[in-house]
């Protein structure tokens, strides 16, 4: 299941890619981080061909630290995700305007 997600996901970023390029659109590149933990714990379980669980990281679970590093992260995936939506819809305003 995973392997699909990943092929349907591979499909849907090419044609994005081409549309862009037909459209001569300059998407700004994003670089979205992931907490070091939480790469090692998905890279096992991608290799074994299986999901990782909440269990995986009970050690964790409690270490604010920890949680708020992971908040911060994805508060900062939100942040650079919404660059890219606003500088396109821009973009695609920009002839109506």
């Amino acid at each position: 299941m995973v392997e699909h997600a990943v092929r349907h996901g591979d499909k849907v970023a090419l044609s994005a890619e081409k549309k862009t390029e037909e459209l001569d659109i300059d998407i700004p590149e994003i670089t979205l981080a992931v907490d070091p933990h939480v790469a090692s714990v998905i890279k096992k379980y991608s290799e074994e061909g299986t999901q990782p669980k909440v269990s995986d990281f009970a050690n964790r679970a409690d270490d604010a630290t920890f949680l708020n590093a992971l908040q911060t992260g994805v508060d900062g995936w939100i942040r650079e995700i919404r660059k890219v939506c606003f500088y396109n819809l821009v973009y695609c305003l920009l002839p109506y305007l």
